[in-house]
C-alpha cells in the first residue's frame, strides 16, 4: 500500500511540472460560438475577511493529500492529514478535535448526525458529530481516496487501489465491494461516488465511468470517458478524478488529458462530449455547468449541450482550485493565495483579494452567504462577498 501511494504521489508531481502544460485540449463541436471571458476586469465586489482560524500550528499541508473543509450550515469539519478531525462552529470557535492515529487521506464528510473519515491505513470511522465518539470502523483493503457518500440504504467509498465499497450505516460492515482495473499511472485521489436513485455512479483512473446497482454491485454500464493517448504512460494517464455531477437524466463526467461529456443515466449513451484536460471539481448551477481545466482556463458550458457559453483565458499559470458559487458569484481560489470573484453569466472578473500567505489547499466551499478556503499552511479563512 505504501508503495503504492509513493508511486501515486511521484506520478502526480510529474504530471503538475509536465501534465498541466498541455492545458486544455482541442475542442470538439459546440454547438454555438465560443465567447472569450473578457479579459477586463472590474473592482464591484469587495472580499473581506470576517474570521481566521490557524488549525494546525506549524504544521503544513501535504500536497497529495487534499481535505477539504465540509459544512451542515451550523458545524464546519475538516481533517488533518496527522490524523486530527477538528470540527468548528461557523463562528471559527474550535467544538472538538479527534485523533484517529492515522492520516487523513480524503476530505471527512457529514452525513445526517456523523462524521465519515477515512485514513491512508484503510480505516474508515463513523464518529458523533456532537462529541467525536467513535461509533463504529471499518477496515478496507487499502486506503481510503475518496469521501463517503451515502445512497438510500448504505455508504459508498472508494480505495486507493481502484475498489468502490458499499458499507452498512449501523455497523460499517461490507455489503459488496466492485474492483475496477488502474493503471500503472494515474493521478494522486479518485473521484467521489455519486448517487441517484438506486444507482451509484463512480469514476476511475482507467478513464471510466461506471453505473452500479446499489443493492449488489453489479454493472448496469460502462463507458470510457476518454481512452488513453500518446507514446508514453504520462501520455496516457487519463483519471476520472473530478466527481461526476447528476444533471436531470445524465451524468456528467470529466478526465485529465482526455473529454468532458454528458451520459444518460439509464444506459451511459453519449449525449454530448468535447476534448477537454480537467480534475478539479466541477460545479453545475441549474443549465450552467462551471469548469476550470488543466491550464486555468475557466470556461462556462450549456450542461445540455456542451456548447461554451464562456471562456476565460486570463488565469494560466496560476494553479487556479475548482470554482464555488457565493451570494450568486463565481469564486476561484489559486496557488499564490488570491481569492478571485467572477461574473457567472459573463466571466469578467469582478473582484480579488490576496487573502492567505500561501496558496489554496482546496476549492472554496460554500457557508451562507459567505465561503470557506483552507490555505495551504493550516489557516481556515471565512470570506465575505459585498458590492462596493
Amino acid at each position: 500500500m505504501m508503495a503504492t501511494s509513493a508511486r501515486r504521489a511521484l506520478t502526480y508531481s510529474l504530471l503538475l511540472a509536465l501534465g498541466l502544460s498541455l492545458g486544455a485540449c482541442g475542442g470538439r463541436q459546440a454547438s454555438s460560438p465560443e465567447k472569450a471571458g473578457a479579459a477586463l476586469s472590474e473592482n464591484s465586489v469587495r472580499l473581506h475577511t470576517i474570521w481566521q482560524k490557524r488549525l494546525y500550528g506549524a504544521w503544513r499541508v501535504d500536497n497529495y493529500q487534499p481535505a477539504a473543509p465540509v459544512t451542515d450550515g451550523q458545524r464546519i469539519v475538516t481533517g488533518r492529514n496527522r490524523g486530527e478531525v477538528v470540527v468548528l462552529g461557523a463562528d471559527g470557535r474550535e467544538v472538538w478535535r479527534k485523533n484517529l492515529k492515522a492520516r487523513i487521506s480524503a476530505s471527512p464528510n457529514i452525513i445526517g448526525d456523523r462524521i465519515y473519515a477515512g485514513t491512508d491505513a484503510g480505516k474508515l470511522y463513523a464518529l458523533s458529530l456532537n462529541d467525536g465518539k467513535v461509533i463504529w470502523t471499518s477496515s478496507l483493503s487499502s486506503e481510503v481516496m475518496s469521501s463517503v457518500t451515502a445512497f438510500a440504504t448504505g455508504l459508498a467509498v472508494q480505495t486507493n487501489d481502484g475498489k468502490l465499497w458499499a458499507l452498512n450505516p449501523q455497523d460499517g460492515k461490507v455489503r459488496w465491494s466492485y474492483t475496477a482495473t488502474i493503471p500503472s499511472l494515474s493521478l494522486r485521489g479518485v473521484a467521489n461516488p455519486v448517487a441517484a436513485d438506486s444507482t451509484i455512479y463512480a469514476g476511475f483512473a482507467s478513464g471510466e465511468l461506471s453505473a452500479l446497482d446499489a443493492t449488489d454491485g453489479h454493472v448496469i454500464w460502462q463507458v470510457p470517458v476518454a481512452a488513453p493517448r500518446g507514446r508514453t504512460e504520462l501520455e496516457r494517464v487519463v483519471d476520472l478524478d473530478a466527481t461526476p455531477l447528476i444533471f436531470g437524466d445524465s451524468v456528467i463526467a470529466a478526465t485529465y488529458q482526455g473529454r468532458i461529456g454528458a451520459f444518460a443515466r439509464g444506459n451511459g449513451a453519449e449525449i454530448w462530449s468535447r476534448d477537454l484536460s480537467v480534475f478539479n471539481p466541477m460545479l453545475l448551477d441549474g443549465n450552467q455547468l462551471y469548469v476550470v481545466d488543466a491550464g486555468d482556463g475557466v470556461q462556462a458550458l450549456d450542461a445540455s449541450t456542451g456548447a461554451v457559453l464562456w471562456r476565460s483565458e486570463q488565469y494560466k499559470g496560476r494553479g487556479l482550485t475548482g470554482p464555488a458559487l457565493v451570494s450568486g458569484k463565481l469564486l476561484l481560489g489559486d496557488n499564490k493565495g488570491n481569492a478571485y470573484v467572477l461574473d457567472p453569466a459573463s466571466g469578467r472578473q469582478l473582484g480579488q483579494r490576496r487573502v492567505a500567505l500561501t496558496g489554496m489547499q482546496t476549492a472554496p466551499i460554500t457557508l451562507g452567504k459567505d465561503a470557506l478556503i483552507l490555505s495551504r499552511e493550516g489557516s481556515l479563512y471565512r470570506i465575505g462577498l459585498n458590492a462596493r
